[in-house]
């Protein structure tokens, strides 16, 4: 017999097609989330990828700075806009004798009067607002000389 005979064999069948279109539906859903999974995974790896090479050009960039500034013969010092010293060439290194030291460890233009320097001719010590970079940064202008 095709046909259930009983109300007790329609309710197994029923139950039966039920936990098929359920499972089914759980499935379907798992599915779903997994394949959004993926699609998330393989954005981040582009990210990460997209990242990592942006970082290398910036090797680059940073590699060929440094080559060009060492090879100067004038020290140069490069601040950023409170005065907080960011890099120096080692031209700069060797005339005030910094080899090993962190440019970044001068955190402000009050701390430049940690530096000795004196006035030309007349000797005075320089103080920290005196210095070039401290009058290029107060005053917004071009220092030279």
């Amino acid at each position: 017999a095709l046909l259930p005979e009983t109300d007790a064999e329609l309710s197994r069948i029923l139950v039966f097609l039920l936990g098929g279109v359920l499972a089914s539906f759980l499935i379907g859903s798992r599915l779903a989330a997994l394949d959004e999974a993926v699609d998330a995974r393989r954005a981040l790896e582009a990210e990460i990828a997209e990242r990592d090479a942006a970082e290398r050009r910036l090797g680059v960039v940073e590699a060929t700075l440094t080559a060009v500034l060492d090879a100067l013969p004038a020290g140069a010092i490069f601040a950023d806009a409170s005065g907080r010293l960011v890099r120096w060439n080692r031209a700069n290194e060797d005339l005030w004798g910094l080899h090993g030291v962190d440019p970044a460890a001068t955190a402000s233009v009050e701390q430049y009067r940690d530096w000795k320097g004196w006035w030309h001719p007349d000797g005075g010590r320089l103080g920290a607002h005196d210095w070039a970079m401290a009058r290029a940064l107060e005053k917004r202008q071009q220092v030279k000389g």
